[in-house]
């Protein structure tokens, strides 16, 4: 969690949160994050990220993503909702499978 009373500006490396896999929850609140992330743990359950101006990562595959808040950010729902939908998609085959099996 990144808080501050006052907004701030700060630089994060483009592969902050890279060694963080086992994050779930990411609150970035009056925190302006200046330099595009080219990470997000996929394992990501609630991610608040305002006024962030840059795409998300192209390797961002929010299957496990339960809350979105980006309020005044730049996000590709286009993209994301591809994702989730392909994912949705592929769960649901193995499912098919699965019953055809058993019958």
């Amino acid at each position: 969690m990144l808080r501050f009373h006052k907004p701030i500006t700060v630089t994060l490396e483009p592969k902050a949160f890279e060694r963080m896999r086992n994050l779930k929850f990411l609150i970035v609140d009056n925190v302006f994050i200046c330099e595009e992330l080219e990470y997000l743990p996929k394992g990501l359950r609630l991610l608040h990220l305002p006024y962030y101006r840059f795409p998300l990562p192209s390797n961002f595959c929010p299957q496990k993503l339960v809350t979105l808040k980006m309020t005044g950010s730049r996000i590709r729902l286009k993209k994301l909702f591809k994702q989730v939908w392909f994912s949705l998609k592929t769960m649901f085959k193995i499912l098919i499978q699965i019953l055809l099996n058993i019958l």
